[in-house]
């Protein structure tokens, strides 16, 4: 499996545990197809937009796990990408609530999604 292929699975299994873990909350359902649709359109497309967006801006922050910086940024560097700032924002809403295993089941995603997008020349 290549790496770009590798990280749109990561980025869908990361959206499905989302689902699990809030099922009554429709918005993930919403970015899985939003990403589903992405993907289709160009496989590299989300990968692009999480480097510009997410890595290359937060990606030190991330991981470092930075639970602070994560919590009190208000990400308005992701102007034009409300999708990202959406998802955070509803992570952020959660965080209080979730315990210690999905806190770090989120930050090892973000990680390898990391990881995976710097292993992509993009």
């Amino acid at each position: 499996m290549d790496y770009i292929t590798k990280f749109n699975a990561t980025f869908n299994e990361f959206l499905d545990e989302m689902i699990t873990v809030f099922p009554d909350d429709v918005d993930f359902r919403m970015y899985k197809l939003a990403m589903s649709a992405g993907v289709s359109m160009n496989n590299t497309l989300i990968i692009n937009i999480f480097n510009q967006s997410i890595v290359t801006v937060y990606g030190d922050q991330i991981l470092a796990k930075d639970e602070q910086f994560f919590l009190n940024n208000k990400y308005e560097d992701i102007v034009g990408n409300p999708e990202y700032n959406a998802l955070i924002n509803k992570i952020k809403k959660y965080w209080t609530i979730i315990n210690e295993d999905n806190k770090n089941a989120i930050w090892k995603y973000f990680r390898v999604l990391i990881l995976l997008c710097k292993k992509i020349a993009i």
